[in-house]
């Protein structure tokens, strides 16, 4: 039985307007990760801070919040599976990808889903670490590669490239995981990436200013003077391994990422302003210098090479074409 009066006051009760008060929801207002990524043929990583999940195949098709498996095609290529196009533009939808002020896409260029992915306008424009086949590489895989980086460059997406045989041999430390190798590794790198977003978005939004889009990286981390005597030979040893071969020539911009005791920050920053003058060609050049003080004078040194275009993409042509003319379905004019 309802009370008519309120106990307290004994006023009457106008339960029909409470009702409609009943209808006022509180507002949702839900808090998302500051990034997110996503691989596409790479196993998913767990990454502080952000979001991620990843796109596979598997032998039924499934999803979840961090994973979308398309089924998969026995002996597919990656014309067979730009058909599920609509699936995955509504999984992206559904987890409320792009939700994220940061976004950021792995993506093995050599995986039958890496044009799938390269195509999809829920990604455009998201910066892609891209790893890519070799030189050496099967026709397959470097028309896979090609491909992928066709459409990556006609949507304007900034990209990191990675050769395959780079990421495999990649070996970094880290006091807090140990040692981590090959793809493991590079997962690492896209934690660095998300855990410094602004700093990278901002570089990469200022290169795509110049028509840069496409990018190689060296990588260092962990260095110390025990190893390396001191920083500028840490430098010097960092920028003679790249994640793609390109010469100094096509060199537009150069970015400098490293983290150290204030006592050689300085010194990384000297060495660094050596280093640049190598490219006769540079538009633009930048560092970010982060204190930090491990106690066991570790530091870190990352540098980016904004480049004119990319490099990679002649070397696979060929097998592009070679496949191709077997297949006339693998050529992206005939992609539906």
């Amino acid at each position: 039985m309802w009370d008519l009066n309120c106990s307290a006051c004994k006023q009457p009760i106008d339960y029909e307007e409470l009702a409609v008060e009943l209808l006022n929801l509180p507002k949702v207002e839900p808090r998302f990760e500051a990034a997110e990524v996503l691989f596409v043929g790479v196993e998913r990583t767990e990454i502080p801070g952000a979001f991620t999940s990843n796109l596979s195949v598997g032998p039924e098709s499934s999803q979840e919040l961090n994973g979308l498996t398309l089924r998969r095609v026995e002996g597919g290529t990656w014309g067979d599976y730009l058909g599920e196009a609509e699936a995955l533009s509504i999984w992206l939808n559904s987890v409320s990808f792009g939700r994220s002020r940061y976004a950021l896409v792995v993506l093995d260029t050599t995986s039958p889903l890496s044009v799938l992915a390269a195509r999809s306008p829920v990604l455009r424009g998201a910066p892609v670490i891209a790893v890519t086949a070799n030189d050496d590489s099967t026709p397959m895989d470097k028309s896979c590669s090609y491909a992928s980086l066709s459409v990556l460059a006609t949507a304007g997406c900034p990209t990191l490239l990675v050769t395959r045989s780079y990421a495999e041999a990649l070996t970094l430390y880290t006091p807090r995981e140990g040692i981590l190798r090959g793809y493991g590794a590079l997962s690492h790198i896209a934690g660095r990436y998300t855990a410094r977003a602004e700093a990278y978005s901002n570089l990469f939004e200022r290169d795509k200013r110049l028509g840069i889009f496409v990018h190689a990286l060296s990588i260092l981390p962990t260095a110390s003077d025990r190893v390396y005597r001191d920083p500028a030979h840490a430098v010097d040893a960092a920028a003679q391994i790249r994640s793609v071969t390109h010469s100094e020539e096509e060199v537009h911009s150069l970015h400098l990422i490293a983290r150290a005791h204030t006592r050689h920050l300085r010194r990384i920053e000297k060495a660094y302003e050596a280093l640049r003058r190598r490219f006769p060609n540079l538009l633009d050049s930048d560092t970010t210098l982060i204190e930090s003080d491990n106690g066991k004078g570790l530091y870190d040194i990352a540098i980016l090479y904004g480049l004119r275009g990319d490099p990679l993409s002649p070397l696979f042509r060929d097998g592009y074409e070679a496949v191709a003319a077997k297949n006339p379905q693998l050529r992206l004019e005939a992609a539906p």
